[in-house]
């Protein structure tokens, strides 16, 4: 894959968030000539040269991208990710009218890749809905028009810069802390990919040769229960801290199993996850530690 993406001209939407950063420093790596968009600047903006701050939902600023001409879209820009519960209209005006704003920008002029969430399957938030209904206006327009559009159903990523919203980000702040940590009960199945892993498998995606409007798995295949990662995370911690299993209801509608095909994956595109998790957790507690 070294040279896989030397030619490439990539455009990478919601490049300030978790997952676009990993992305973004992958590719330049591979020594693609990224074409980094947001509605707020990254951290480092002078590493991203190629940077163009764009609000997708609005119409008048999304004409900055017309003489960009991409050879390859990563749609990593959306609300949520780390606050599910936002406002509908917040979640609708991003998720849904930004999707709908590239891909009408794009015209089908170059392969998408679209990044998704597992809650999509079975929604029970403003953002896992808003994301669905996304999705589905991309296999409208894919099947209906013949543009290349691909999704990438993320399950659960976590690694470094991980917002402190998300639970194993939360986790390990109170660990360190010596802090009681109250969460449900736990029992909830999640498949927990690194995002190292999971930018490699967007990569692999946009490599794969896959029908328009087909979705592609990004996770490792097992299910490993909340309560185990988050308990696994204060006992590599050590200290006084402790996770509070049941202090919490679970959430109204909650799916409690969600685990990627990573045999569909791998046989389509040829990736697996190869990061176990007590090694990405001991990437994390050693990190925050230095």
């Amino acid at each position: 894959m070294n040279s896989a993406f030397s030619q490439e001209r990539v455009l990478v939407t919601g490049v300030s968030g978790f997952i676009g950063r990993h992305l973004c420093r992958r590719l330049s790596e591979l020594h693609a000539t990224v074409v980094a968009v947001d509605n707020h600047p990254p951290d480092r903006a002078e590493s991203l040269p190629g940077f163009i701050a764009v609000d997708l939902s609005a119409g008048d600023e999304i004409r900055a991208l017309d003489g960009v001409d991409p050879t390859l879209v990563f749609h990593l820009a959306a609300a949520g990710a780390s606050d599910a519960y936002l406002p509908v209209e917040d979640a609708l005006r991003v998720n849904v009218l930004g999707t709908v704003n590239l891909l009408e920008t794009l015209c089908g002029r170059a392969p998408v890749v679209v990044a998704r969430t597992a809650a999509e399957r079975n929604p029970s938030s403003p953002y896992a809905a808003s994301k669905a209904a996304a999705w589905v206006f991309c296999q409208m327009v894919a099947r209906t028009r013949g543009w290349p559009l691909l999704g990438a159903m993320v399950f659960q990523c976590y690694g470094l810069g991980q917002s402190a919203r998300n639970v194993l980000p939360a986790a390990l702040a109170a660990a360190r802390a010596g802090e009681e940590f109250p969460l449900s009960l736990g029992e909830q199945l999640r498949d927990w990919v690194s995002v190292d892993d999971v930018a490699l498998g967007l990569l692999a995606v946009a490599r794969a040769k896959l029908a328009p409007a087909d979705s592609i798995d990004i996770g490792t295949g097992e299910g490993i229960p909340l309560r185990e990662v988050v308990q696994m995370l204060f006992d590599l911690t050590g200290g006084e801290g402790r996770p509070l299993f049941g202090a919490l209801p679970y959430r109204c509608g909650e799916d409690m199993n969600m685990v990627a095909d990573a045999d569909r994956t791998e046989r389509l595109t040829g990736w697996r996850a190869r990061t176990g998790l007590e090694e990405g957790l001991r990437a994390l507690v050693s990190a925050a530690a230095s």
